[in-house]
C-alpha cells in the first residue's frame, strides 16, 4: 500500500484561483503567490498550503498552528474550526477558510485539472480496474506523456493528490476510481469530469455496504451520470447489469465483449491461451481487426484488454499503439504475477479478492498446464456482509468442480469453502491465517506443482510463501 504522505503534489494555484475554486475566504496572510497543496505536515515544505482534513480518527486542524509556525506556508481550514486555532502572530502564507476541507480539496484539484486540460479517462469496476488502467496508460504512453493513478490513490483524497501531480507536458490522465459507498463515484467524477468513462465489470463485492449486486451496479453507474455530450461510456456487453447504467443524452456507448458473436463495438474473435505467459487474441475494434498479445495469464485478462482497447480508441489511440501498449503493460502489485519458488510455479494474485476475481483466478489455475498438481491457497474475501458464508462455500464448490488437487483455506470464512470442497470430493485444509497456510504448503508442495495465492488485502496471503524459503532452492 502506498503511503499518501510520500506522494507530494506539484500542482500550484494562485490565492485567487484557490478562493474561486472553493468559495473560501482569505482570513489572514498574503493574497499573492502560487501555492501547492499538502495533506500531511511531515511532508510539508515552504510554499505549500496545508489542507486540514478531518477523518474518522483524526483532525488535521490540530497540526495547523505548528505547521504555520515552522514553515513559510499557508493552510486550508474549516470555518467551524477557526475559533479553536492558536495561530502565530505573523502568517507567511494564506489562511483560507472553507465549509468543508475535503470538498474544497477536490474543488481545487478540479480547478488545477481545468488549467492543465489533459484528456481524461476514468475507470471503475468490481474487478479489473487496476489492470485495465495500467493497460490503457501503457497504450497512451506509446505516443505521448501522461499521468495514471498510482497504487490505491483512487478515493476522495487520493484522486485530488493524483490530479495535483499533473505536469505541463502531460497530455492525458488515466484515473482509477474506487468505491465503498453510494455517492462516492459521483463525487469523484465531478472532480475529474472525464471524457472517457469505463466500467470494467459489476459483481459481488463490498456487499457489507450494499444491499445487493444491483445496488452495486447502480453505484458504479454514478460514473456515467454526469457525462456530457461527446463523452464516451465504455461498458461490458456480456453483463446484464450494464442495462442499469445511465446513458446521458449526447454521450456515446461503446461495449466490449469476449463473445465473438456479440454485436459489441469491441470484441474478441479468437483467443489462443499461451499458459502462464498470457494469451494472443484477435479482436475487432470498431470494425477493424487487430491481434494483441496479453502478457497476463487467464481469459479474464483478455476481457480487461478489451476494455482498455475500447477506452484507448475513444482517447484517440491508433491500432498499432493499442497492440504495442497492451503487450508492454506492466501491472502493479501482486496481480497474477508468475514466479518460481523451489521448483514450484506460483501464481501470485494476492493483492485482493472478491467472488468474481477468485472464480477467474481458479479457472486460470485449472486451465494452465503443469507437470505437477494444481493447488490453491485462498484467504477470506472480506466486506461481503451477510452473503459471505454462501459466497465462500461457492468458491470451494468451484475449486472441486475444476478438479483442483488441494484447496487451502485461510481464515474463518474460508472454512466454508473448505467444507464445500471436501463435500464435493477434493482435499481441502482449513487454517487460521496466511501463516498457517504457509505451514500446510511447506508440508504439501513438491517441485512441479502449480500454486495460486489469492485473498483480500487484509489477509496478506503473500506471507504464505515465507515458509517455502526452507525448501531446497527456495531462496
Amino acid at each position: 500500500m502506498i503511503d499518501l504522505r510520500r506522494y507530494a503534489p506539484v500542482g500550484c494555484l494562485s490565492v485567487a484561483q484557490l478562493l474561486e475554486a472553493t468559495g473560501g475566504s482569505l482570513v489572514a496572510g498574503p493574497d499573492q503567490g502560487e501555492w501547492s497543496l499538502c495533506t500531511d505536515t511531515r511532508e510539508l515544505s515552504d510554499g505549500a498550503l496545508f489542507v486540514a482534513l478531518i477523518g474518522e480518527h483524526h483532525d488535521g486542524h490540530r497540526f495547523v498552528p505548528g505547521a504555520l509556525s515552522a514553515h513559510s506556508c499557508g493552510a486550508l481550514v474549516a470555518r467551524a474550526s477557526l475559533d479553536g486555532l492558536d495561530m502565530p502572530a505573523e502568517l507567511r502564507g494564506p489562511l483560507i477558510a472553507v465549509d468543508d476541507t475535503l470538498i474544497a480539496f477536490g474543488e481545487i484539484a478540479a480547478a488545477f485539472l481545468a488549467v492543465s486540460a489533459p484528456r481524461v479517462a476514468a475507470i471503475t469496476g468490481s474487478v479489473g480496474k487496476t489492470t485495465t488502467r495500467a493497460m490503457l496508460a501503457s497504450v497512451l504512453s506509446q505516443s505521448s506523456t501522461g499521468l495514471q493513478t498510482r497504487g490505491n490513490f483512487n478515493n476522495r483524497i487520493g484522486l485530488p493528490l493524483t490530479l495535483l501531480s499533473l505536469r505541463p507536458e502531460d497530455r492525458w490522465a488515466v484515473l482509477e476510481m474506487g468505491m465503498s459507498e453510494p455517492g462516492e463515484l459521483r463525487m469523484l467524477a465531478e472532480i475529474a469530469r472525464p471524457q472517457v468513462r469505463v466500467i470494467t465489470e459489476v459483481s459481488a463485492a463490498h456487499l457489507q455496504f450494499f444491499a445487493s449486486v444491483e445496488a452495486i451496479a447502480d453505484a458504479k453507474g454514478e460514473l456515467f451520470e454526469g457525462a456530457q455530450p461527446g463523452d464516451v461510456l465504455v461498458l461490458p456487453a456480456d453483463n446484464p447489469l450494464s442495462a442499469r447504467f445511465p446513458r446521458p443524452p449526447g454521450s456515446t456507448v461503446v461495449r466490449f465483449s469476449l463473445n465473438a458473436d456479440s454485436d459489441a463495438e469491441v470484441k474478441a474473435l479468437h483467443i489462443e491461451d499461451k499458459g502462464i505467459v498470457g494469451s494472443t487474441a484477435r479482436i475487432l475494434v470498431h470494425g477493424k481487426s487487430l491481434v494483441i498479445d496479453v502478457p497476463l495469464a487467464g481469459r479474464h485478462q483478455v476481457h480487461n484488454a478489451l476494455a482498455a482497447a475500447a477506452a484507448a480508441h475513444a482517447m484517440g489511440a491508433s491500432l498499432s499503439d493499442i497492440a504495442a501498449g497492451i503487450a508492454l503493460c506492466e501491472v502493479p502489485g501482486r496481480r497474477m504475477k508468475v514466479h518460481e519458488v523451489a521448483g514450484i510455479t506460483v501464481l501470485d494474485d494476492a493483492y485482493n479478492a472478491n467472488p468474481a476475481s477468485v472464480a477467474a483466478a481458479l479457472r486460470t489455475l485449472a486451465a494452465l498446464p503443469t507437470v505437477g498438481r494444481r493447488i490453491a491457497a485462498l484467504g477470506d474475501m472480506l466486506e461481503l456482509g451477510p452473503t459471505a458464508d454462501v459466497l465462500h462455500a461457492e468458491a470451494g464448490t468451484q475449486a472441486a468442480e475444476l478438479g483442483l488437487d488441494l484447496l487451502v483455506g485461510a481464515g474463518p470464512l474460508m472454512a466454508h469453502a473448505v467444507g464445500a470442497a471436501r463435500a464435493a470430493g477434493i482435499r481441502a485444509e482449513a487454517v487460521l491465517d496466511s501463516k498457517g497456510a504457509g505451514d500446510v504448503l511447506l508440508a504439501q508442495l513438491q517441485p512441479g506443482d502449480l500454486l495460486l495465492l489469492k485473498g483480500s488485502r487484509g489477509m496478506k496471503m503473500e506471507a504464505a510463501l515465507e515458509p517455502l524459503a526452507a525448501l531446497p532452492g527456495g531462496n
